[in-house]
Protein backbone atom coordinates (compact mmCIF):
# COMPACT_ATOMS: atom_id res chain seq x y z
CA UNK A 1 0.00 0.00 0.00
CA UNK A 2 1.10 3.57 -0.72
CA UNK A 3 2.24 5.85 2.06
CA UNK A 4 0.06 8.95 2.00
CA UNK A 5 0.96 12.31 3.54
CA UNK A 6 -1.83 14.71 4.48
CA UNK A 7 -1.02 18.35 5.20
CA UNK A 8 -3.62 19.65 7.64
CA UNK A 9 -4.42 16.06 8.51
CA UNK A 10 -5.34 16.84 12.12
CA UNK A 11 -8.11 19.25 11.13
CA UNK A 12 -11.79 18.74 10.38
CA UNK A 13 -11.79 17.10 6.96
CA UNK A 14 -8.17 15.96 7.22
CA UNK A 15 -8.79 13.89 10.34
CA UNK A 16 -11.80 12.18 8.75
CA UNK A 17 -9.74 11.52 5.62
CA UNK A 18 -6.87 10.02 7.63
CA UNK A 19 -9.27 7.77 9.51
CA UNK A 20 -10.91 6.47 6.33
CA UNK A 21 -7.58 5.84 4.60
CA UNK A 22 -6.32 3.90 7.62
CA UNK A 23 -9.49 1.80 7.57
CA UNK A 24 -8.56 0.89 3.98
CA UNK A 25 -5.08 -0.23 5.17
CA UNK A 26 -3.12 2.75 3.85
CA UNK A 27 -0.19 4.08 5.86
CA UNK A 28 -0.86 7.72 6.68
CA UNK A 29 1.43 10.55 7.73
CA UNK A 30 -0.26 13.63 9.17
CA UNK A 31 1.69 16.88 8.83
CA UNK A 32 0.07 19.61 10.91
CA UNK A 33 0.65 22.29 13.54
CA UNK A 34 -2.34 21.02 15.48
CA UNK A 35 -2.21 18.06 17.89
CA UNK A 36 -3.14 14.75 16.32
CA UNK A 37 -5.72 12.53 18.05
CA UNK A 38 -5.34 9.45 15.88
CA UNK A 39 -2.74 7.06 17.28
CA UNK A 40 -2.73 5.01 14.08
CA UNK A 41 -1.03 7.68 11.97
CA UNK A 42 2.56 8.81 11.74
CA UNK A 43 2.27 12.34 13.10
CA UNK A 44 4.76 15.04 12.17
CA UNK A 45 4.39 18.41 13.84
CA UNK A 46 5.08 21.00 11.19
CA UNK A 47 4.00 24.15 9.38
CA UNK A 48 3.70 24.24 5.58
CA UNK A 49 5.62 27.52 5.75
CA UNK A 50 8.62 25.56 7.05
CA UNK A 51 9.89 24.21 3.73
CA UNK A 52 12.81 22.16 5.03
CA UNK A 53 10.66 20.35 7.58
CA UNK A 54 7.89 19.81 5.02
CA UNK A 55 10.29 18.35 2.47
CA UNK A 56 11.80 16.05 5.08
CA UNK A 57 8.35 14.79 6.11
CA UNK A 58 7.43 14.20 2.48
CA UNK A 59 10.39 11.93 1.73
CA UNK A 60 9.28 8.39 0.94
CA UNK A 61 5.72 9.39 0.04
CA UNK A 62 4.46 9.11 -3.54
CA UNK A 63 0.98 10.43 -2.70
CA UNK A 64 0.19 13.74 -1.00
CA UNK A 65 -3.12 15.35 -0.02
CA UNK A 66 -2.73 19.09 0.53
CA UNK A 67 -5.49 20.28 2.87
CA UNK A 68 -3.58 22.71 5.08
CA UNK A 69 -4.94 26.24 4.72
CA UNK A 70 -6.30 29.24 6.48
CA UNK A 71 -10.03 28.60 6.12
CA UNK A 72 -13.28 30.46 6.41
CA UNK A 73 -14.26 33.67 4.64
CA UNK A 74 -14.66 35.62 7.88
CA UNK A 75 -11.27 34.64 9.28
CA UNK A 76 -9.61 35.46 5.97
CA UNK A 77 -11.24 38.89 5.85
CA UNK A 78 -9.62 39.73 9.16
CA UNK A 79 -6.08 39.14 7.88
CA UNK A 80 -5.77 39.16 4.11
CA UNK A 81 -1.97 39.11 4.17
CA UNK A 82 -1.99 35.96 6.28
CA UNK A 83 -4.45 34.17 4.00
CA UNK A 84 -2.23 34.72 0.97
CA UNK A 85 0.90 33.83 2.93
CA UNK A 86 -0.50 30.51 4.15
CA UNK A 87 -2.78 29.53 1.28
CA UNK A 88 -0.65 30.68 -1.64
CA UNK A 89 2.95 30.69 -0.42
CA UNK A 90 2.26 27.55 1.59
CA UNK A 91 0.96 25.84 -1.54
CA UNK A 92 4.10 26.88 -3.40
CA UNK A 93 6.11 25.15 -0.67
CA UNK A 94 4.01 22.00 -1.00
CA UNK A 95 4.50 21.90 -4.78
CA UNK A 96 8.23 22.51 -4.47
CA UNK A 97 8.55 19.78 -1.82
CA UNK A 98 6.54 17.37 -3.98
CA UNK A 99 8.87 18.01 -6.88
CA UNK A 100 11.98 17.46 -4.77
CA UNK A 101 10.59 14.37 -3.01
CA UNK A 102 9.47 12.68 -6.23
CA UNK A 103 5.75 12.68 -5.43
CA UNK A 104 3.66 11.21 -8.26
CA UNK A 105 0.10 11.84 -7.07
CA UNK A 106 -0.99 15.19 -5.57
CA UNK A 107 -4.49 16.13 -4.46
CA UNK A 108 -5.37 19.72 -3.54
CA UNK A 109 -8.55 20.77 -1.76
CA UNK A 110 -9.94 24.02 -3.11
CA UNK A 111 -13.37 25.56 -2.50
CA UNK A 112 -16.57 26.53 -4.27
CA UNK A 113 -15.63 30.08 -3.17
CA UNK A 114 -13.58 30.26 -6.38
CA UNK A 115 -16.80 30.61 -8.40
CA UNK A 116 -17.97 33.81 -6.77
CA UNK A 117 -21.63 34.74 -7.03
CA UNK A 118 -24.02 32.35 -8.76
CA UNK A 119 -27.72 32.65 -9.48
CA UNK A 120 -30.91 30.72 -8.63
CA UNK A 121 -30.78 29.05 -12.04
CA UNK A 122 -27.04 28.82 -12.74
CA UNK A 123 -25.45 25.51 -11.78
CA UNK A 124 -21.74 25.91 -11.08
CA UNK A 125 -19.66 23.45 -13.08
CA UNK A 126 -15.92 22.97 -13.40
CA UNK A 127 -15.67 24.66 -16.82
CA UNK A 128 -17.00 28.04 -15.70
CA UNK A 129 -14.90 31.18 -15.46
CA UNK A 130 -13.78 31.73 -11.88
CA UNK A 131 -14.79 35.03 -10.28
CA UNK A 132 -14.04 34.86 -6.55
CA UNK A 133 -15.02 37.89 -4.50
CA UNK A 134 -13.22 37.05 -1.26
CA UNK A 135 -9.54 36.83 -0.40
CA UNK A 136 -10.10 33.21 0.61
CA UNK A 137 -11.64 32.40 -2.77
CA UNK A 138 -8.90 34.25 -4.62
CA UNK A 139 -6.17 32.45 -2.68
CA UNK A 140 -7.72 29.12 -3.65
CA UNK A 141 -8.05 30.14 -7.30
CA UNK A 142 -4.41 31.21 -7.50
CA UNK A 143 -3.40 27.95 -5.84
CA UNK A 144 -5.40 26.01 -8.43
CA UNK A 145 -3.44 27.79 -11.16
CA UNK A 146 -0.19 26.74 -9.51
CA UNK A 147 -1.41 23.15 -9.35
CA UNK A 148 -2.32 23.14 -13.04
CA UNK A 149 1.05 24.61 -13.97
CA UNK A 150 2.85 21.99 -11.88
CA UNK A 151 0.93 19.18 -13.55
CA UNK A 152 1.62 20.49 -17.05
CA UNK A 153 5.38 20.76 -16.49
CA UNK A 154 5.74 17.36 -14.79
CA UNK A 155 4.43 13.81 -14.93
CA UNK A 156 2.61 14.23 -11.61
CA UNK A 157 -1.10 13.44 -11.47
CA UNK A 158 -2.77 16.48 -9.89
CA UNK A 159 -6.38 16.55 -8.73
CA UNK A 160 -8.20 19.65 -7.50
CA UNK A 161 -11.39 19.26 -5.47
CA UNK A 162 -13.74 22.18 -4.98
CA UNK A 163 -15.49 21.42 -1.71
CA UNK A 164 -19.01 22.77 -1.34
CA UNK A 165 -20.14 23.61 2.22
CA UNK A 166 -18.85 20.54 4.04
CA UNK A 167 -20.29 19.98 7.53
CA UNK A 168 -20.27 17.31 10.21
CA UNK A 169 -18.63 16.09 13.40
CA UNK A 170 -15.45 17.97 14.25
CA UNK A 171 -16.11 21.22 12.41
CA UNK A 172 -15.27 24.34 14.36
CA UNK A 173 -18.03 26.82 15.16
CA UNK A 174 -17.34 29.34 12.41
CA UNK A 175 -19.51 27.72 9.75
CA UNK A 176 -23.25 27.90 9.41
CA UNK A 177 -24.32 24.38 10.45
CA UNK A 178 -21.97 24.26 13.44
CA UNK A 179 -22.93 27.83 14.42
CA UNK A 180 -26.64 26.98 14.39
CA UNK A 181 -26.18 23.78 16.40
CA UNK A 182 -23.88 25.48 18.89
CA UNK A 183 -26.43 28.26 19.41
CA UNK A 184 -29.21 25.76 20.13
CA UNK A 185 -27.09 23.76 22.57
CA UNK A 186 -26.26 26.94 24.46
CA UNK A 187 -29.85 28.19 24.53
CA UNK A 188 -29.16 31.13 22.25
CA UNK A 189 -31.23 32.28 19.27
CA UNK A 190 -30.18 31.06 15.84
CA UNK A 191 -29.06 34.24 14.12
CA UNK A 192 -29.55 34.58 10.37
CA UNK A 193 -27.95 37.34 8.31
CA UNK A 194 -30.36 39.29 6.12
CA UNK A 195 -33.43 37.50 4.77
CA UNK A 196 -32.10 33.95 4.98
CA UNK A 197 -32.81 33.45 1.27
CA UNK A 198 -29.18 32.52 0.61
CA UNK A 199 -29.10 29.23 -1.30
CA UNK A 200 -26.54 26.56 -0.48
CA UNK A 201 -25.67 22.90 -1.08
CA UNK A 202 -24.49 21.15 2.10
CA UNK A 203 -22.29 18.07 1.97
CA UNK A 204 -21.83 15.66 4.87
CA UNK A 205 -18.16 15.12 5.67
CA UNK A 206 -18.25 11.32 5.19
CA UNK A 207 -19.50 11.78 1.62
CA UNK A 208 -16.84 14.43 0.94
CA UNK A 209 -14.11 12.15 2.26
CA UNK A 210 -15.31 9.18 0.21
CA UNK A 211 -15.30 11.43 -2.86
CA UNK A 212 -11.82 12.61 -1.96
CA UNK A 213 -10.50 9.05 -1.79
CA UNK A 214 -12.13 8.18 -5.12
CA UNK A 215 -10.51 11.25 -6.67
CA UNK A 216 -7.15 10.45 -5.14
CA UNK A 217 -7.06 7.07 -6.84
CA UNK A 218 -8.86 7.95 -10.08
CA UNK A 219 -7.74 6.09 -13.20
CA UNK A 220 -7.17 9.19 -15.33
CA UNK A 221 -3.75 10.84 -15.42
CA UNK A 222 -2.89 14.52 -15.70
CA UNK A 223 -4.77 17.46 -14.21
CA UNK A 224 -8.46 17.35 -13.32
CA UNK A 225 -10.89 19.46 -11.28
CA UNK A 226 -14.02 18.12 -9.57
CA UNK A 227 -16.79 19.67 -7.52
CA UNK A 228 -17.48 17.68 -4.36
CA UNK A 229 -20.90 18.67 -3.12
CA UNK A 230 -24.55 17.72 -2.87
CA UNK A 231 -27.22 17.43 -5.53
CA UNK A 232 -29.78 19.12 -3.27
CA UNK A 233 -29.89 22.73 -2.13
CA UNK A 234 -31.63 24.66 0.60
CA UNK A 235 -32.13 28.24 1.76
CA UNK A 236 -30.36 29.21 4.98
CA UNK A 237 -33.65 30.03 6.70
CA UNK A 238 -34.98 26.59 5.74
CA UNK A 239 -31.81 25.02 7.13
CA UNK A 240 -32.34 26.81 10.43
CA UNK A 241 -35.97 25.73 10.61
CA UNK A 242 -35.03 22.14 9.80
CA UNK A 243 -32.56 22.03 12.72
CA UNK A 244 -35.06 23.68 15.07
CA UNK A 245 -37.76 21.18 14.11
CA UNK A 246 -35.85 18.01 14.88
CA UNK A 247 -34.27 19.45 18.03
CA UNK A 248 -37.63 20.82 19.16
CA UNK A 249 -35.90 23.85 20.65
CA UNK A 250 -34.50 27.28 19.88
CA UNK A 251 -35.73 30.24 17.88
CA UNK A 252 -34.63 32.27 14.88
CA UNK A 253 -33.47 35.87 15.02
CA UNK A 254 -32.88 37.83 11.82
CA UNK A 255 -29.97 40.25 12.09
CA UNK A 256 -27.93 42.51 9.83
CA UNK A 257 -24.59 41.45 8.38
CA UNK A 258 -22.94 44.13 10.49
CA UNK A 259 -24.39 42.63 13.68
CA UNK A 260 -22.34 39.49 13.04
CA UNK A 261 -19.26 41.39 11.81
CA UNK A 262 -19.77 40.20 8.27
CA UNK A 263 -19.30 42.22 5.08
CA UNK A 264 -22.40 42.09 2.91
CA UNK A 265 -20.45 42.68 -0.30
CA UNK A 266 -18.49 39.49 0.36
CA UNK A 267 -21.55 37.33 0.96
CA UNK A 268 -22.59 34.86 -1.71
CA UNK A 269 -26.36 34.65 -2.24
CA UNK A 270 -26.50 31.64 -4.56
CA UNK A 271 -24.15 28.68 -4.74
CA UNK A 272 -25.46 25.54 -6.43
CA UNK A 273 -22.73 23.16 -7.67
CA UNK A 274 -22.93 20.53 -10.37
CA UNK A 275 -21.54 17.18 -9.24
CA UNK A 276 -22.15 15.40 -12.54
CA UNK A 277 -18.47 15.22 -13.46
CA UNK A 278 -17.57 13.62 -10.11
CA UNK A 279 -20.44 11.17 -10.51
CA UNK A 280 -19.42 10.22 -14.03
CA UNK A 281 -15.66 9.88 -13.62
CA UNK A 282 -15.28 9.06 -9.92
CA UNK A 283 -18.47 7.22 -9.07
CA UNK A 284 -19.06 9.89 -6.43
CA UNK A 285 -22.33 9.77 -4.50
CA UNK A 286 -23.78 12.25 -2.02
CA UNK A 287 -25.50 9.41 -0.20
CA UNK A 288 -26.11 11.10 3.16
CA UNK A 289 -29.32 13.12 3.18
CA UNK A 290 -29.27 16.52 4.84
CA UNK A 291 -31.73 15.32 7.48
CA UNK A 292 -29.52 12.37 8.37
CA UNK A 293 -26.29 14.36 8.36
CA UNK A 294 -27.74 17.11 10.54
CA UNK A 295 -29.15 14.56 12.98
CA UNK A 296 -25.80 12.76 13.29
CA UNK A 297 -23.97 16.04 13.83
CA UNK A 298 -26.46 17.37 16.37
CA UNK A 299 -26.70 14.11 18.31
CA UNK A 300 -22.94 13.92 18.65
CA UNK A 301 -22.54 17.42 20.04
CA UNK A 302 -25.61 17.09 22.19
CA UNK A 303 -24.11 13.95 23.75
CA UNK A 304 -20.92 15.77 24.77
CA UNK A 305 -22.62 19.16 25.27
CA UNK A 306 -19.81 21.15 26.81
CA UNK A 307 -18.26 24.55 26.22
CA UNK A 308 -15.47 23.35 23.95
CA UNK A 309 -17.55 20.79 22.08
CA UNK A 310 -16.51 22.12 18.69
CA UNK A 311 -12.92 21.61 17.63
CA UNK A 312 -10.85 24.77 17.60
CA UNK A 313 -8.76 23.87 14.58
CA UNK A 314 -7.00 26.04 12.05
CA UNK A 315 -7.13 23.66 9.15
CA UNK A 316 -10.18 22.35 7.29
Amino acid sequence: MDKILITGGAGFIGSHLAEQLISKDYKVTVYDIKPNRNKNVNYVFGDIMDYDRLKCAMEGHKTVCHLAAMVGVTACLMDENQVYRINLEGTKNVIRACREAGVKNLLFTSSSEVYGEGSPVKILDETMELKPITHYGKSKMYSEWLMKEFSEESDVKVTVLRYCNIYGIGQRKEFVVSIFIDSILKGRPVKICGTGDQLRSFTYVDDAVEGTIKALFRDQTGFEVFNIGSSSNIQIKELANKILEFTNSGRIEYVSYEDLDRIKECEILYRIPSIEKARKYLGYADSTTLDKGLAITYDYYNSINKEDSFQEVMYP
